[in-house]
């Protein structure tokens, strides 16, 4: 299938298959090894480099690390009291700094106008829920994770809602969330830690490798390579990061392709797709010849 997309066959002299399963899981364990590679963190340039080194050694053309500067949301912690008990929560992005804030709550099917409004990770999207919640009249958003880990271990989401959103939303384990739907009409309040760091930079990282038709529109191939923490760091995306190295790996070990392909690391995909968009508002002209895209 590769091959197909790419226009280029493997050659007879490849030392290994570097899309076998071993070479994958050496690829990801190389993100995963690094850390939770949030942004605006040590682990971040880490992986950074990681790539930039990665490329350049495969011996790819042009590799590049491109800044791009936003403001990055830095989650913190979060508390959700109810009655006299105490519970640890997650906030998503971008819930503000927020000091006791105080609500009934009321589950989804009820209404949650000026409550928090109470939904499930089974039900729907985060994002669609955040929406819902607010054109709602509601005060904020509490999510209960109501998946398990493989030992029955309990779970708290993080992630991204919606840029621009004022509306404060936060995760809970299933323990907290049954706590929770005992107690609808009841006030709870919410604390949040949550920062920003305004102005920070991140990079993208890419690198080539020029085809032998320069007038057919180049395949790009794309992952993101921050994560929020290393419970989940290894599927978002450390697979699909580790799965573009050995794909690049591949292309050069085979004849020239048909069309140029870029290879592109993005970062701060977990803040809202900013490393994509910052690349592409930078490179229009590049990004509109592009005739595929190939996302991990």
């Amino acid at each position: 299938l590769w091959g197909s997309i790419l226009g280029c066959h493997p050659t007879q002299t490849d030392a290994r298959d570097p899309l076998g399963a071993d070479a994958l899981r050496l690829a990801t364990e190389a993100m995963t090894d690094v850390g939770p590679r949030a942004v605006a963190t040590p682990e971040e340039s880490e992986a950074r480099e990681w790539l930039v080194d990665h490329f350049k050694g495969l011996g790819l053309s042009a590799v590049t690390a491109d800044p791009f500067t936003y403001d990055a949301w830095i989650p913190g912690t979060a508390s959700l009291t109810v009655g006299d008990e105490t519970y640890e929560a997650a906030p998503l992005s971008p819930t503000a700094n927020i000091t006791n804030l105080g609500a009934p709550v009321e589950d989804a099917e009820g209404d949650f106008e000026d409550r928090f409004a109470l939904f499930s990770s089974l039900d729907g999207h985060r994002t669609e829920e955040l929406l819902q919640a607010a054109l709602g009249g509601a005060i904020g958003m509490i999510r209960v994770t109501d998946q398990r880990g493989p030992n029955g271990e309990s779970l708290v989401e993080v992630g991204h809602t919606l840029t621009g959103s004022s509306t404060p939303a936060i995760s809970v384990d299933q323990t907290v969330g049954d706590v929770l739907r005992a107690n609808l009409g009841e006030e709870v309040v919410l604390t949040t830690t949550s920062t920003w760091a305004i102005d920070n930079v991140s990079y993208n990282v890419t690198a080539k490798i020029a085809g032998s038709n320069p007038t057919l529109g180049p395949i790009l191939v794309v992952a993101h390579y921050d994560s929020w923490h290393l419970s989940e760091s290894a599927f978002d995306n450390a697979l699909g990061v580790g799965a573009l190295v050995q794909l690049a790996e591949a292309a050069m070990q085979a004849d020239t392709p048909t069309r140029t392909l870029l290879f592109m690391a993005t970062s701060a995909e977990e803040q809202g797709l900013k490393g994509a968009t910052a690349w592409t508002s930078a490179h229009p002209d590049e990004a509109g010849a592009i005739s595929t895209i190939l996302v991990l």
